[in-house]
């Protein structure tokens, strides 16, 4: 195995460890993410569950949320403004009656029409008394690659800047 070889091979396996710390890093210093919501209707409660993922789906936690307090649930769009691209992600929150957070983020996703048919599903289970549950919960694929994608993309571009370099030395 040559110098570029085991170069390459000690990049792509500290990949994963600097992915991981990444995630958990981000999760600290942010908060859990919330990855879905579980609401039911029996025995006089009426409530829903945030649920939310610290890290890799480990330190799993709920918040809970009496149905009274909840006036409905909006799509909100991405937030563009001075320096932003314009990217980001739609999510879904639940309006809150009352409170120091008036919209809470339960889910979220890349396309509008999967994020506003989840908001769609929750109002019309919020507007339903006959409804007894609901649960909707988001993409996990995305949510744990997405924090790979800029590691991968750095360990691409350091294979294709070795080749450069091993077709350009003189040998």
């Amino acid at each position: 195995m040559n110098r570029d070889q085991k170069f390459l091979t000690g990049l792509a396996l500290g990949a994963i460890p600097f992915g991981v710390a990444l995630v958990f890093l981000l999760t600290a210093v942010f908060g859990a993410p919330s990855i879905g919501v579980k609401c039911w209707r029996r025995d006089g409660d009426r409530e829903c569950a945030v649920l939310q993922s610290r890290f890799f789906g480990l330190g799993n936690s709920t918040v809970l949320i009496p149905e009274s307090e909840i006036g409905g649930a909006v799509t909100l769009r991405p937030v563009h403004g001075v320096g932003s691209r314009g990217g980001g992600s739609y999510s879904v929150s639940l309006e809150l009656k009352s409170g120091p957070y008036r919209h809470y983020p339960i889910l979220s996703g890349r396309s509008f029409e999967s994020t506003d048919a989840s908001t769609r599903k929750l109002n019309a289970y919020l507007t339903d008394p006959s409804a007894s549950s609901i649960e909707l919960h988001e993409n996990m694929w995305g949510s744990v690659l997405m924090p790979l994608i800029p590691v991968a993309l750095g360990a691409i571009m350091a294979v294709v800047a070795a080749r450069l370099r091993r077709t350009r030395a003189p040998g």
